[in-house]
């Protein structure tokens, strides 16, 4: 049985898995029967929204990607061969408000929420007036939800009669969660202090403005800017042995994307650095494979653009004294972001 999936929200994240998605298909790693996206809302116009989603700075060209009117109706067209034959008509939508119906007329058994707003219970709410059966939030949870889920983690944690509202927790969560357990599960480490170096986003302003954060509100592209992270909160939501063992902060600093976290570990003994490597190997073959890379090259942010794991170890960056450990994490905070809300929508099907 299809997964019928509509995407409420298409900046960033949204687009990221819109195109995740559309690879799967095209590479045929993944089949139109088990997932397929029925509907995209944006108040954007439907015209600069096909725009963005064929030509993007940092990922290159959607190919054959284009938006047509069909029986008034705007409609997404993405071809899946070269030659233009197979195609898939996705309705767009500009409902700036939820209506009544707008999700059941599509019969949408899940809403990916990807526009930043309907973060908390009365959002969910929203969007099960609107006839939608459960949402995935591309975000952490305001206050509460049924499950903060990472996928490779606690996953299979989902519960189909129990969970209805579902977070998809934060890239930096992603990183951490797969970082830490191996090391967790190996060595039982005692506290870890975290700097993340984050991309800017679009909370922030180009040249220095207002801003609720005053910090948030210089020019982003010129300034290394701190500010909270909710990646330390969230994680022991995830691994709830980890809830008083983290704490850190966030770093925005002036690159389009990418992010990488400087971690800090105190362990209950002095550990070698090979110990902490065949750790991190173990994982990666094994339960998570595709989730956590291992880097040995003399490789920069930027290197890591369209990487799928969602945390990749720079083991040339290791450094050890005695029972503390520093390690440098890679993460692209789009692309393997948008995958995992991808991963997780699919392993609901099997």
């Amino acid at each position: 049985m299809t997964l019928r999936v509509a995407l409420n929200g298409f900046g960033r994240i949204g687009r990221g898995f819109f195109r995740a998605w559309l690879e799967r298909l095209r590479a045929g790693t993944l089949v139109a029967e088990t997932l397929e996206i029925v509907a995209i809302n944006d108040q954007v116009d439907t015209q600069n929204l096909a725009y963005l989603l064929q030509y993007d700075t940092v990922y290159g060209r959607c190919e054959h990607v284009v938006c047509k009117t069909e029986k008034n109706d705007s409609v997404l067209c993405a071809y899946l061969a070269a030659d233009k034959q197979e195609v898939l008509r996705i309705p767009l939508l500009q409902q700036a408000k939820l209506d009544a119906g707008c999700w059941q007329q599509f019969a949408a058994e899940w809403v990916v929420e990807a526009t930043g707003v309907y973060r908390d219970q009365e959002g969910f709410e929203k969007h099960q007036c609107a006839g939608a059966q459960r949402v995935l939030l591309t975000a952490p949870a305001v206050q509460t939800c049924d499950l903060t889920v990472v996928y490779g983690i606690n996953h299979h944690s989902f519960d189909v009669r129990e969970h209805y509202f579902v977070s998809n927790a934060s890239c930096t969560t992603h990183a951490l969660a797969v970082v830490l357990a191996p090391l967790w599960r190996a060595f039982k480490f005692q506290a870890v202090t975290m700097t993340e170096l984050h991309a800017y986003t679009q909370d922030q302003c180009l040249l220095d403005s207002v801003h609720d954060n005053w910090r948030r509100g210089r020019a982003a592209a010129s300034n290394m800017i701190p500010t909270q992270t909710s990646g330390d909160k969230t994680l022991g939501l995830v691994l709830p042995e980890l809830q008083e063992r983290i704490q850190g902060y966030s770093m925005r600093v002036p690159v389009l994307n990418g992010a990488c976290l400087d971690l800090t570990i105190q362990f209950p003994k002095a550990v070698s650095e090979s110990e902490i490597i065949e750790a991190f190997q173990s994982s990666s073959q094994s339960n998570l494979q595709g989730l956590l890379a291992l880097n040995k090259e003399p490789l920069v942010s930027s290197d890591f653009w369209g990487h799928t794991a969602s945390a990749i170890v720079d083991l040339t960056q290791i450094r050890i004294n005695g029972s503390l450990a520093q390690l440098l994490v890679w993460y692209d905070n789009e692309w393997a972001y948008a995958n995992r809300l991808l991963d997780f929508l699919v392993s609901t099907t099997e």
